[in-house]
């Protein structure tokens, strides 16, 4: 059904696991590439199943990690927040 699809618009390897932080999901990319990145690594929450950690590797050699903590959902944000101010 629809419903229990999954669409991949991704060319490379698609890894999932458990792992003890969670359930963890490695995009690789196919082919290098003059942009994007080598490697994807998302980790989500086994209870909450909540994004926990997102680590990018570009293909020099560099990598980004993104660790998620005190995450609060479902909280209550004003509307303000989102306001851009006009140029002057």
């Amino acid at each position: 059904s629809p419903k229990n699809r999954t669409v991949y618009n991704f060319r490379g390897d698609l890894i999932k696991k458990i792992i003890a932080k969670g359930y963890e999901v490695v995009l690789v990319s196919a082919k290098k590439t003059p942009r994007g990145y080598a490697k994807i690594v998302l980790v989500y929450d086994l209870k909450t199943k909540l994004l926990s950690s997102m680590q990018m590797d570009e293909y020099n050699g560099n990598s980004t990690l993104y660790q998620m903590s005190g995450v609060k959902t479902n909280g209550n944000i004003d509307a303000k927040v989102f306001d851009v101010p006009e140029k002057k």
